[in-house]
């Protein structure tokens, strides 16, 4: 079930006539959910320097996995960053005014094993991975930004020359992919640019994303960013969409 902003309340039913859970009204503000270690970027060494952080974020919250979870906190600046890979019990804070940017090398996101059109198959990872993580949380106000324009710009010249590729074709990047996760919640984040879908989730169940502001722009100077879905629900169970703003090319 989908819950949309203010279409129910817990005291309503659904059209077929069934009750409409309590968990659809739980108003618990995120912030409770984020307790635990702060592991900072500006106290672990990873400062904004336009180099890759890749490395040195996922051993962040490898050492916050290792130590019972915690949150790795985005301060200020621009991260330039390929795939990230979460871990159970630990979650992901973007302060106001960070950034956590799709770097330019294609390498820094490898193809795995993942889910895109209906299907299971090898896949380009997205810039934020969380599989298994029950109780995934990541909020704002940062920004988490796909570096999408050379990935619109291939679009566009592919489209002029007459080659139509499929979306499983190529290597362009989700921002954010779930799998497999209960109690998820987005919140007060913006994901904006994405090189393809925006936000994928996969077989998670009770899923709230709230006051997440989504852009990718439908056209920038004559290139289309192409299939930027902004949500894209996929096999999950109890979803509420609140508060939140879209626009972009797709779904």
């Amino acid at each position: 079930m989908v819950l949309a902003a203010g279409a129910a309340s817990a005291a309503e039913i659904w059209p077929d006539g069934s009750a409409v859970d309590a968990w659809f009204a739980d108003r618990t503000p995120v912030e409770a959910r984020l307790k635990g270690r702060e592991y900072r970027f500006d106290e672990n060494g990873i400062f904004p320097d336009g180099q890759s952080k890749t490395a040195a974020i996922q051993a962040l919250i490898d050492r916050a996995a290792a130590e019972g979870g915690g949150v790795i906190v985005a301060t200020p600046g621009i991260y330039r960053s390929g795939s990230l890979f979460f871990k159970p019990k630990v979650h992901l804070r973007l302060q106001e005014g960070a950034i956590i940017q799709a770097a330019d090398d294609p390498k820094e996101f490898p193809t795995m094993p993942s889910r895109i059109e209906g299907k299971t198959r090898p896949f380009t990872a997205a810039l934020i991975n969380a599989d298994r993580c029950d109780g995934f949380t990541l909020v704002g106000p940062g920004i988490l930004d796909g570096n999408g324009y050379p990935a619109w710009r291939s679009n566009t010249l592919d489209r002029e020359e007459g080659r139509i590729r499929s979306n499983i074709e190529g290597r362009r990047v989700r921002i954010l992919f779930v799998s497999r996760s209960r109690d998820v919640r987005v919140s007060g984040v913006r994901l904006q640019n994405s090189q393809f879908w925006t936000q994928h989730f996969w077989q998670c169940e009770n899923l709230r994303l709230e006051n997440v502001n989504v852009f990718s722009a439908n056209r920038v100077i004559g290139h289309v960013g192409c299939c930027t879905d902004g949500v894209d629900l996929d096999a999950v169970k109890n979803a509420v969409i609140r508060g939140c703003r879209i626009e972009n090319f797709d779904d």
